[in-house]
């Protein structure tokens, strides 16, 4: 009877032992992480995209965390990146004193099973290997980041997950394709870019636009894909108030 106490004894002990040894956040969800590391000017667009993917996968948010390094903060040091238990790092048109201080980061996340993705920038980091992704081998990638907008990059988070981080049972969806180019009226129908002239003047005369006056034109970068085109639209019209015929190029 008194041998039967000491094991007990030691067996209360040994699953105490365990007990401790076991971390507090054990049985917690281990989540996938996405690190994007982007242009200043991509950071409206990449929020929006962000949000709308938490409204139309709100289970599947609760699992993921998305980052967004913009590449101004890394410029200025204001923000270290910390890419260690990054699933996957996505990297676009960074300055290239910001990619040679990466170079022991984006190694060591490598060495942790970190899928790297580079579009554009500089040739000599990817002949260096900072990127164990050839976008050849996926150009939706590269078709959800050009063609832009918030439901691209909504459809390109799902992409990356399935894809890169083993979530495998993520319905995916082609880009979307939006004009890169053309000439843009915000009262245009549809995407509002026209790709030729005689397309745009016919649409002008038609819709009431045209005036006999002198025209104005207008070259601007294309803002449409990143949903922030609101100083073109606002000199347009302001132009057209004052009794002139706008052709604004994107």
């Amino acid at each position: 009877m008194a041998w039967n106490k000491r094991f007990l004894v030691v067996i209360l002990n040994v699953c105490f032992i365990l007990i401790l040894t076991v971390p507090a956040n054990a049985g917690a969800l281990t989540k996938k992480k996405l690190a994007f590391l982007i242009p200043e000017t991509s950071t409206k667009v990449m929020a929006e995209g962000i949000s709308k993917f938490k409204e139309e996968y709100p289970a599947l948010a609760k699992k993921v965390d998305v980052v967004v390094y913009p590449g101004r903060d890394l410029e200025e040091k204001s923000v270290e990146p910390d890419l260690s238990d990054a699933d996957v790092i996505f990297l676009c048109h960074l300055n290239y004193k910001v990619m040679l201080d990466m170079e022991n980061d984006l190694k060591m996340a490598r060495s942790g099973g970190a899928r790297v993705i580079g579009l554009g920038g500089h040739d000599v980091f990817r002949a260096k290997g900072y990127y164990n992704v050839d976008v050849a081998n996926y150009p939706e990638i590269v078709a959800y980041w050009e063609y832009s907008g918030p439901e691209n990059v909504k459809r390109l988070i799902a992409y990356l997950l399935r894809e890169f981080a083993g979530m495998a049972d993520i319905t995916i969806e082609p880009p979307i394709e939006m004009p890169l180019e053309g000439i843009y009226h915000p009262d245009a129908p549809g995407s509002k870019v026209f790709e030729t002239l005689e397309s745009y003047l016919e649409w002008y005369k038609k819709s009431g636009h045209l005036k006999d006056a002198s025209w104005v034109g207008l070259l601007a970068y294309n803002t449409l894909k990143a949903n922030d085109n609101m100083v073109e639209k606002a000199i347009i019209r302001q132009l057209e108030k004052e009794g002139l015929n706008v052709i604004c190029t994107i």
